[in-house]
């Protein structure tokens, strides 16, 4: 996948008030602003649930964020994490998309980072991180379905393609190419993490 390009200079510059609403150049009002979502520090909060929506929010924000800032293409987003984790397609949806950015991506948990969202800290192609006190989790994928016999075999059938797609990015994203089921072992059931520990296994590179 190409990387995408925001550095068309004929895109009018823009500016964050304090109110925290975006205005043009001739000072007429562009849309009101997200509050987890901040121009001028380059942050983008995921708080809460990873649902349908997730990914083209994200998208707008990082799109708005690289067309009307003032710093080079190249300075990092920061995304910071507070999140139970979600819709995996979302998710995987962020993931690819950040692969495609121009600019690296820091990714940093402050509270939680759980299933989906434990994969989406340890994705980062900035640097990662992690608050003292975060709790990071893993798990593999579970369905609530109740359905025939034909549907839930075909369901399981898919939930397992998904965990072996996501324990393998976990595997790259931690280093662990050699060992395939290192993660599989250990997110048999709730694998919570401490910070120290998720340093440990590679899904961080640093503790704040």
């Amino acid at each position: 996948m190409s990387k995408l390009d925001y550095s068309d200079p004929s895109r009018g510059k823009f500016v964050q008030n304090k109110q925290n609403v975006l205005i043009d150049e001739d000072r007429s009002i562009y849309k009101p602003l997200d509050y987890r979502f901040d121009i001028k520090l380059s942050n983008i909060y995921l708080e809460g649930d990873i649902e349908m929506g997730s990914l083209f929010d994200f998208m707008i924000k990082v799109g708005m964020i690289l067309e009307h800032r003032n710093q080079p293409i190249t300075t990092p987003i920061n995304l910071i994490i507070n999140s139970d984790g979600g819709d995996v397609y979302e998710g995987l949806g962020i993931i690819d998309f950040i692969d495609t950015l121009p600019c690296p991506v820091n990714t940093s948990v402050i509270g939680r980072a759980c299933s989906m969202a434990a994969i989406i800290l340890a994705a980062g192609t900035g640097t990662r991180v992690a608050s003292k006190n975060a709790i990071i989790m893993v798990h593999e994928l579970s369905t609530g379905n109740y359905g025939k016999a034909t549907d839930l075999v075909s369901t399981s059938a898919h939930i397992e393609q998904l965990d072996t797609v996501l324990f393998t990015l976990l595997n790259k994203y931690t280093k662990r190419d050699l060992d395939s089921e290192y993660w599989q072992k250990l997110a048999r059931k709730d694998y919570y993490m401490n910070s120290e520990s998720a340093l440990r296994h590679g899904l961080i590179d640093k503790i704040l």
